[in-house]
């Protein structure tokens, strides 16, 4: 079901209202626990035995790191990304 163009959802001229699943503030939480939580096993690569354990070693490599990184980045730049891609709000005087 589409709900029209980014410029539609910006001017508010969608066909259907967009729902909103979750505020700025509990996404921002949840992606912030995710980023720690999904440290853990970073962690233990690093400094615990995970190194020696092929399918943990593969896990903290190629799922952790990318998803830490990720979600570092998008909590560090989301506003940016927002206004790059021309979905932040627009201030006017």
């Amino acid at each position: 079901m589409a709900i029209g163009t980014a410029s539609d959802i910006r001017n508010n001229t969608a066909r259907h209202p967009v729902r909103v699943l979750w505020t700025g503030s509990q996404e921002r939480a949840f992606i912030r626990m995710l980023h720690m939580v999904l440290s853990i096993p970073i962690l233990g690569y690093l400094y615990g035995p995970v190194a020696h354990i092929p399918q943990a070693a593969w896990f903290a490599r190629w799922i952790a790191m990318p998803l830490v990184i990720l979600s570092g980045l998008w909590l560090w730049l989301k506003p940016r990304v927002k206004r790059w891609l021309g979905l932040a709000p627009q201030f006017r005087n």
